[in-house]
């Protein structure tokens, strides 16, 4: 879904990007309200901003969100989805070594050894930029804040996604009513049903992955939901090159190469330690 996501967003290329990014957080905080609605939740998630603390919690991840999707959003119809993708890749591994700087959690030689890899492969981009990748650094930065907000957090991943985006929406609407005033948007003199309605296909397109994702995250092995999370900008990063012919220069090849071979070391060991701790899982289930 996260691919074909792809050649959706290149659909609304006449518009301004900021506006579809605007579009899609509004359309997809109500997309959220009324899922509560229908289990019942409102009044709950609702009790949630009476505290400072909550609130702070929800602008906070809502902006992370927000410049997360505005590279999501706006690099395929920018042609840039080979940065998005590089971005993607770094994230979990980023994740792993400023955590650890962070939180003093102990790295293994395995963790380092894929860390400094994948930070090897940030420099060459760096260097051979010649300027700041900000789509690649967007990517992977909001990445690593969104998930240190939301770690801890008892929260429900429904309720949590509707606060986020509902913390944004001020922002949000007054930016998306500045560009239908300039007659850019969606509801301006001459549009029809297709452009009335796309606000409902782009908060499908958006949240649905994501609610699927939550719940993937409480049903499957953490390997099998980390090479999932792989196959995503692996699938972005072939249509970007075949689909749309987006350069994969030596520099690009080079990164994504020190990334990729730091990405199967940590997987590897990974499965190693699955294993090795799988006898011992299975004799505390037997004892109780």
């Amino acid at each position: 879904m996260w691919m074909f996501a792809i050649p959706f967003w290149k659909l609304f290329t006449d518009y301004p990007s900021f506006y579809i990014l605007n579009i899609r957080f509004i359309s997809s905080s109500l997309f959220m309200l009324a899922l509560l609605a229908v289990h019942g939740e409102l009044g709950e998630f609702f009790r949630l901003f009476q505290t400072k603390k909550n609130r702070l919690l929800f602008l906070s991840a809502g902006m992370a969100l927000y410049g997360n999707w505005l590279c999501n959003t706006v690099a395929p119809m920018i042609d840039q989805l080979l940065e998005v993708s590089i971005g993607q890749y770094l994230s979990p591994i980023l994740l792993i070594f400023l955590g650890s700087l962070l939180f003093r959690e102990k790295l293994s030689p395995i963790q380092w050894v894929s860390s400094l890899l994948a930070l090897s492969g940030l420099l060459v981009i760096l260097i051979s930029y010649g300027s700041i990748p900000w789509i690649i650094l967007l990517v992977s930065s909001t990445f690593f804040v969104l998930t240190m907000l939301l770690k801890g957090t008892t929260v429900s991943a429904v309720q949590m996604t509707a606060a986020q985006l509902l913390a944004l929406d001020p922002l949000a609407i007054c930016l998306a009513l500045r560009y239908e005033a300039a007659g850019q948007g969606f509801y301006s003199p001459g549009s029809g049903p297709a452009q009335w309605f796309s606000p409902i296909a782009i908060a499908c397109v958006s949240i649905l992955p994501m609610l699927l994702f939550n719940k993937a995250v409480k049903q499957l092995p953490s390997i099998t939901l980390g090479f999932f999370q792989y196959l995503g900008p692996t699938l972005s990063m072939v249509m970007g090159v075949f689909v749309y012919q987006e350069e994969l220069d030596i520099s690009k090849l080079l990164a994504l190469a020190l990334i990729w071979l730091g990405i199967a070391i940590y997987i590897v060991s990974q499965v190693q330690e699955e294993r090795m701790s799988a006898p011992s899982k299975a004799a505390n289930r037997c004892g109780k």
